[in-house]
């Protein structure tokens, strides 16, 4: 072997030695950088995920919010209309009673040329309780009606809400439609029949009786038709309750629509 050989083979030999040595440091940098790179991954990702249902979340709180206070500002616009209508209503009413109770006073003129004192006493007892009980009639369901809207807005709360409590959403809204027609029907009618002079017209001292038995009659024929459509209200209302609570119109009567409309029927 020439000396240019002998010098070559230690540094062939050294080479072949540090080239494993370099490659194993190489795989070992990389196998250790790897989970590193890995976890990184995982971690945006997860933020991203977290990120996107966090704004899910905040969009569909925002539209609920936007709806309940859609629905909010509806009930209110209705409350302020039926406010507005009860205030026209009561005026009307009122002067309808001064209007009765100048016809209670010319009746009261007449019936003193009565030769009969007795029957005058009577007739005028008549004639006062007659009115006075037609006052009391619509007082009572005038305040049943008030309650009975009050048990819708308390349902119109609930479906705002999506309340787990109603048991069928379209259902009861559709029964809460179907019952406010019902209400404003009868409100129309009460207030109506409030309007309305019982005052015994007089004609001859004779006909006195007659003509007493006459109002009286005509007053509870009056009362007894807008009782059936206050009853009539009262149902539609219960009709609701049941279908929000049981997802169908075969449940219980209402224990709070009972209570609303006690007064009403004594």
């Amino acid at each position: 072997m020439n000396k240019k050989a002998a010098a070559i083979l230690p540094v062939i030999a050294t080479l072949f030695i540090i080239n494993p040595v370099f490659a194993q440091d190489s795989l070992t940098s990389s196998n250790s950088s790897a989970p590193s790179t890995i976890r990184q991954k995982a971690e945006v990702r997860t933020t991203n995920i977290e990120n996107r249902v966090n704004n899910k979340i905040a969009n569909i709180s925002t539209r609920v919010a936007s709806k309940e206070a859609n629905i909010q500002g509806r009930i209110e616009q209705r409350r302020e209309k039926e406010a507005s209508y009860e205030a026209m209503a009561k005026n009307k009413i009122e002067m309808a009673r001064e209007k009765i109770a100048s016809m209670e006073a010319n009746f009261r003129q007449k019936i003193q040329s009565f030769k009969d004192k007795n029957k005058a006493e009577i007739a005028n007892r008549v004639n006062t309780n007659l009115n006075q009980i037609n006052k009391n009639q619509t007082n009572q369901m005038s305040m049943v009606i008030t309650k009975l809207s009050a048990v819708l807005d308390k349902l119109d709360i609930l479906i705002n809400q999506n309340s787990s409590r109603v048991k069928d959403l379209s259902g009861t809204n559709q029964a809460i439609t179907a019952a406010r027609t019902a209400i404003a029907a009868t409100k129309t009618a009460v207030d109506a029949e409030a309007q309305t002079d019982y005052t015994i017209p007089v004609t001859t001292e004779a006909n006195i009786k007659t003509s007493a038995k006459t109002q009286r009659e005509k007053l509870y024929k009056d009362i007894t038709a807008v009782r059936k459509l206050l009853m009539d209200a009262r149902k539609s209302v219960e009709a609701a309750v049941k279908i929000a609570r049981t997802g169908s119109n075969s449940a219980t009567e209402s224990s709070a629509i009972k209570e609303g409309t006690a007064s009403g029927q004594q």
